[in-house]
């Protein structure tokens, strides 16, 4: 996995992380709870979709969750293709933690998560806190992203995804040396591309992505 590609084989991956949610907005942890989007996301993500317009997707997928579904139909609008859904490609579960605000409280347990993140021991506890391990997030989102890869060789495929299942998935396969995905900003809507020939991924270009100290 790195960033360079010649086969023409390639599939070119769109990742878009889902339009603004009312609990995006209220600061709710939503993991794979679902809320509606916002009046304003609407607007915003049919301004991606004319945007993204001029791309000829061959197939739109989305996470199964609703505002992930709800940002893909909007997208798909400009495109006439049929979304297909795919629970592989669902945000991180974030056990005890979906459903709270986020505060003071919420963001030292999120540290702790992190921490034993880091150091590979939050699947000892993952009983207690219910919450999913970055092994088995990156894992079966890379089994998606494969598979869609290796069904669309030389073909563009726009799929709507969540930010944690997407900082996840940008520091295991481009940025490695972040300690702490909360270091990779997604703005809502921000997107990256991807070329894949099934088994590698090349990254290739970001829009409302950073890092942040």
């Amino acid at each position: 996995m790195n960033n360079q590609a010649n086969n023409n084989q390639l599939c070119k991956l769109y990742l878009v992380r889902h339009g603004e949610t009312e609990w995006n907005k209220l600061n709710k942890i939503q993991g794979q709870l679902n809320s509606p989007l916002t009046a304003e996301a609407i607007k915003q993500t049919k301004d991606l979709a004319a945007e993204l317009k001029h791309i000829d997707f061959t197939a739109i997928f989305s996470s199964d969750l609703g505002r992930a579904v709800q940002t893909a139909e909007i997208l798909a609008l400009e495109h006439k293709i049929k979304i297909t859904t795919n629970k592989l490609l669902r945000e991180r579960h974030l056990g005890i933690l979906q459903g709270s605000y986020k505060n003071s409280q919420t963001q030292k347990l999120r540290e702790m998560i992190q921490n034993l993140d880091n150091m590979k021991r939050l699947k000892q506890i993952d009983s207690q806190t219910k919450i999913e391990s970055p092994d088995k997030l990156t894992t079966r989102l890379i089994q998606a992203l494969r598979e869609i890869s290796l069904s669309y060789p030389n073909e563009k495929v726009l799929i709507v995804t969540h930010s944690g299942a997407m900082r996840h998935l940008l520091k295991k396969i481009a940025y490695p040396d972040v300690k702490n995905v909360y270091q990779i900003k997604i703005e809502n809507l921000g997107y990256f591309v991807l070329e894949s020939d099934g088994p590698d991924f090349f990254l290739k270009k970001t829009h409302g992505i950073y890092l942040r100290d």
